[in-house]
């Protein structure tokens, strides 16, 4: 028994070390900070590093200013629910880096900061890392 919990042991600690290490790029609203929990939520395979010089790969992020929905998705948003209010999305823009090389990119269009880095990290690990 305590050979096979030393070989889970090893084999959590390997594959650490087997994930490449990401820098997020900081911004202004702190959108780094959403997008590191997300990562970790959705358990990415990476390993996040503060410096960008030890990274193997760097994400920087843009954002839209916001934006209210259009009429006609109001109207239907009314008719579905009654009552919607106004709605306003904020597009938030990635781009992976390996080196200067632009690896993988993504747009999410979401209410806020949290659900758009929620979506990033979820396409990151199902279009970038294939699982």
């Amino acid at each position: 028994m305590k050979s096979f919990m030393l070989f889970i042991a090893l084999s959590l600690s390997l594959s650490a070390q087997d994930r490449p290490t990401l820098f997020i790029t900081p911004t202004g609203d702190h959108f780094e900070v959403y997008l590191a929990a997300a990562l970790t939520k959705k358990h990415v395979p990476v390993v996040l590093v503060t410096d960008a010089g030890s990274a193997t790969l760097v994400i920087t992020s843009i954002q839209s200013p916001d934006k209210t929905v259009d009429g006609a998705a109001i109207a239907r948003c009314a008719v579905i629910l009654f009552s919607c209010g106004r709605i306003v999305t904020k597009e938030t823009a990635v781009q992976l880096l390996k080196g200067d090389i632009i690896v993988w990119s993504y747009a999410a269009n979401q209410k806020n900061l949290k659900s758009s880095a929620e979506d990033i990290a979820k396409h990151m690990t199902k279009d970038y890392f294939h699982k």
